[in-house]
């Protein structure tokens, strides 16, 4: 790497004006050529259930798609505010929102929970458990209520089994009901076929009740099971299980035996179970995939193109590839605040800086108390494994919605970081499971439509299509709670299972505009740099495309500004495993310090990537002081740990921007003296004296023009790399399962 750039660090483990600009001070970026990544006839800019079904829709009506995804991973409405549920009165009517609210798409039915009448007993088996699905010692697995993963819930039998269960007394028994797994395939398939069920006084002599045969439940967790009236009085019960005839052994998940209380079971008098953030996340992806619609994640969009007339043609979005054009005869703007329409100009009504309802939602934990919130449990809640390594204190996770009152004085970048970071203060429990990445909020500064729909919440069906077109610019929709409607509509319609049929509607309108409008002409990104800068310099940045080596056409960028979106002694970019310690490190010498970090949370693979536990080394200096550890010493709890970086780094008077990514550096001759970042908010440059690149990729660095080398398919040299799943009361995963080409 050329050691020509001053004040720029890295560490980690590599060997037109947007619309916060108002009132900012900005610097002056050269133009320059983008490479045109897609040519579409719609772009869908946002990853929400609306944007799915917008995309999908018209896709549907011939339309050539391209979906631009703020997060990493779709459902944004859903999976980063953590509302998985249904209100009162909601039932999802569409093909998309039955599949998003099931457990799975071709579920039979819904996930068993514990019935409320079901017997207390002791059991005993006649075969031994298998290491691999072991029982307890004495036994308890098939009696303790949990049986949604065969994993961690299952006693494997490798042979056919007689289970016999003591209730203590002679008592009045209803039915019986079965919990079990179908798992494996070829050689190695684990199945329970036929079922025998006996009863006795005195667990010697036995009459035989019925027979039944085990059947599939549930595909998406391998569920099955099997189920009877028995209507006896006896105290003990046997259920002869035997293997099927394909398989080499059983998992066995519970066993009920329900007395004859007049309690129902609770799956009928429950609230519907909420689908798991990864199945939302699943079924959205599956969406788009089966509609041949392309999309990315991790994007902003930061930019808009205007053709030769200065109509809208497109976006330009931002991600860890630089900088890329997406051409488009009409575009969806699905962002939580419009961001489109305000980078393309449309009008809207003032943001009224001060305090603003913001609602954030925490499964797991116990409810916080605090000045100015208020919260609610919503049911069913979780369930997980307990005992488990979190150390909770059960396995049921409640979900916590919380209704904060917090000062947000402009719709800018600081401002937003600032509640987002005093709300996680407000709301965090030391059991906490999993905490909402953004925000719910209903926007209070609207836009100005071609028409207007104000007045109560009727249904989608009654909003016009015009509310959703902002006045005066072409070739765009709004589609979320910036729409011209009344704010009571917005809330109704920012609903999952609304906000889905009205993403239909716009996307097959989208589809009918972009088939009667020809292909754009001069596409350009407009600008007009600023006479007096904040500061001399320049962006340097990578414009190479989505992937290296790709030949693509370009669209011409003219000389422009970029606001100033804060000035620091030393900015951080990445908040990983060596980021969040070298913003520690900095605001503890007493320099005015900013940590920018894409994901929410802080700590890199040692809590997001779920590898939470040292593997030797020597654990001295700053490694033994960071907090969130657990017996034995050298793991910790994943929510713990991420929690300590971020209360060591506003101790030490550290700003924490979540949500941000790094995309370039702003650079005075040889010299770095800022950080170009995309948030939701827009792009814009941090100025600071040290930039410190912990990307782990050095995307800093070489967008600098810093002169790195990386491995290709000439060598076997590849990174490790794995997704880990996020499980309740879980607290080490490690996938690595797979390769990563670094030239791609």
């Amino acid at each position: 790497m050329n050691a020509g750039f001053h004040m720029l660090t890295i560490i980690g483990l590599c060997c037109s004006l947007s619309s916060v600009a108002v009132g900012s001070p900005l610097v002056n970026q050269s133009g320059r050529e983008i490479p045109v990544a897609y040519e579409v006839d719609l772009v869908v800019v946002g990853g929400g259930t609306g944007a799915v079904s917008a995309a999908v829709a018209a896709a549907e009506q011939g339309a050539k798609v391209f979906l631009a995804a703020e997060r990493p991973y779709l459902g944004d409405d859903m999976t980063a505010t953590l509302r998985l549920w249904l209100e009162d009165g909601e039932t999802p009517s569409s093909l998309l929102a039955k599949a998003i609210f099931t457990e799975d798409a071709k579920s039979t039915s819904t996930p068993e929970i514990p019935h409320p009448n079901r017997l207390q007993y002791t059991y005993r088996a006649d075969q031994p458990s298998d290491a691999l699905h072991k029982d307890h010692d004495p036994p308890s697995v098939l009696r303790d209520g949990r049986w949604h993963d065969a994993v961690r819930d299952s006693v494997q039998y490798n042979d056919d089994v007689n289970l016999v269960f003591d209730l203590g007394r002679p008592q009045e028994i209803a039915s019986f009901r079965l919990m079990c797994f179908d798992s494996g395939s070829g050689k190695n398939v684990r199945r329970v076929g036929n079922v025998e069920v006996f009863t006795s006084d005195d667990g010697k002599n036995w009459t035989k009740r019925c027979a039944t045969t085990a059947s599939s439940k549930q595909i998406v967790t391998n569920l099955a099971g099997a189920s009877a009236n028995l209507n006896a009085t006896a105290r003990y019960v046997k259920l002869f299980l035997q293997k099927h005839s394909a398989a080499t052994g059983m998992l066995v998940g519970e066993v009920e035996l329900i007395g004859c209380g007049q309690g129902k079971p609770q799956e009928q008098t429950a609230t519907r179970p909420m689908p798991r953030p990864m199945h939302v996340k699943s079924v959205l992806d599956k969406a788009l995939l089966a509609a041949s619609v392309e999309f990315l994640y991790s994007c902003y969009v930061t930019d808009v193109l205007r053709d030769s007339e200065g109509r809208v043609c497109g976006v330009v979005m931002t991600n860890r590839a630089g900088r890329q054009a997406v051409l488009a005869k009409t575009i969806v703007d699905a962002t939580a605040r419009a961001r489109v329409a305000r980078l393309a100009g449309a009008d809207f009504r003032p943001f009224s800086g001060g305090i603003q309802t913001l609602k954030r939602v925490v499964i797991g934990g116990q409810i916080c108390e605090g000045p100015s919130m208020t919260a609610r449990t919503i049911s069913p809640p979780f369930r997980g494994r307990h005992p488990n390594p979190a150390r909770t204190s059960s396995g049921e996770f409640q979900v916590i919605e919380y209704t904060l009152h917090l000062p947000v004085a402009a719709d800018c970048p600081a401002d937003w970081a600032a509640a987002d970071q005093q709300a996680r203060t407000l709301t965090y429990h030391p059991e906490q499971q999993i905490t909402a990445d953004m925000f719910f909020q209903v926007p209070p500064d609207a836009m100005h439509g071609e028409t207007t729909a104000q007045g109560p919440w009727r249904n989608v069906e009654s909003l016009p299509v015009g509310a959703f077109r902002p006045r005066g610019v072409d070739r765009l929709y709004v589609l979320g709670g910036s729409a011209d409607v009344s704010r009571e509509q917005a809330e109704a319609l920012l609903r999952p299972v609304s906000l889905i049929e009205m993403g239909a509607r716009i996307g097959r309108a989208a589809a009918r505009d972009a088939a009667e409008t020809a292909q754009p002409a001069g596409a350009h990104l407009p600008g007009k740099p600023v006479p007096h800068p904040a500061a001399e310099g320049d962006v340097r940045e990578v414009l190479v495309g989505v992937r290296p080596g790709q030949q693509l056409s370009t669209v011409g960028q003219m000389p422009g500004a970029l606001p100033v979106l804060g000035r620091y002694d030393v900015v951080v970019v990445g908040g990983g495993t060596a980021g969040a310690p070298a913003g520690v490190g900095s605001a503890r010498q007493g320099a005015k310090t900013l940590v920018v970090e894409y994901l929410y949370g802080l700590g890199g693979v040692g809590t997001t990537g779920y590898i939470s536990s040292y593997c030797n080394g020597n654990r001295v200096g700053y490694t033994a002081e960071v907090g969130g550890g657990a017996p034995p010493a050298p793991s910790w709890i994943i929510e713990r740990r991420m929690e300590w970086h971020r209360k060591a780094l506003l101790e030490a008077g550290a700003d924490i921007w979540f949500g941000t990514l790094g995309c370039g550096a702003y650079v005075d001759g040889d010299r770095v003296v800022g950080a170009v970042v995309a948030t939701p908010q827009g792009r814009g440059v941090v100025l600071a004296d040290v930039v410190i690149d912990a990307t782990g990729s050095a995307d800093i660095a070489v967008a600098a023009g810093a002169e790195c080398r990386n491995t290709g398919t000439q060598e076997f040299v590849m990174q490790g790399t794995g997704l880990p799943p996020r499980s309740l009361g879980a607290t080490y995963t490690n996938t690595d399962y797979t390769y990563v080409d670094e030239s791609d």
